[in-house]
């Protein structure tokens, strides 16, 4: 869903940064959402300008869209490395068997058709499901063709009589 200017508060704050923003880039096309953050969040600093969170996210929701060719976005640099921010619309869950290691079957099943997935350590749920119908199901053999036609001559027979009292 994309928003206008107009939609998202006060006006006038929004397009002075947005005139700062196309002089930063120009009004061609940038693929780059790290930059235009950093700029954002130099021009805001340098005019003392006060944004919130809320105001922010509006903001770069307005002027920005979903790009599968873009930069991934960087989250926060870290000694380790740098930490890019998910992809909520690209989340998905598997179903490991009790008995295989997350990690081992995260390398094997998943690995090979999505090289740059990853595993969130603090969603990851350890359970096991229990198959209801697997437990408690009892098979019942379907009926003979012979016996369903035997029972639907029978009604037959016997809806015959209601039919002639009605008519009658």
């Amino acid at each position: 869903m994309t928003k206008k200017l107009e939609d998202i508060g006060n006006t006038s704050k929004f397009r002075s940064i947005m005139k700062a923003m196309q002089a930063v880039f120009g009004k061609g096309v940038n693929r780059d959402f790290n930059k235009l953050k950093k700029s954002l969040n130099d021009y805001v600093k340098k005019e003392e300008i006060k944004l919130t969170a809320k105001e922010r996210k509006a903001f770069t929701e307005a002027i920005t869209w979903k790009d599968e060719e873009a930069e991934p976005i960087i989250k926060k640099k870290t000694k380790e490395g740098i930490e890019y921010e998910p992809d909520s619309d690209l989340r998905d869950n598997e179903n490991i068997p009790l008995k295989d290691d997350i990690q081992a079957y995260f390398k094997r099943e998943v690995l090979p058709h999505v090289p740059d997935a990853w595993i969130d350590e603090e969603k990851t749920v350890k359970g096991y499901e229990i198959s209801f119908t697997k437990i408690f199901y009892k098979y019942e053999p379907l009926r003979s063709l012979e016996e369903i036609t035997k029972d639907i001559l029978a009604l037959e027979e016997e809806t015959e009589g209601l039919i002639k009292e009605i008519i009658a």
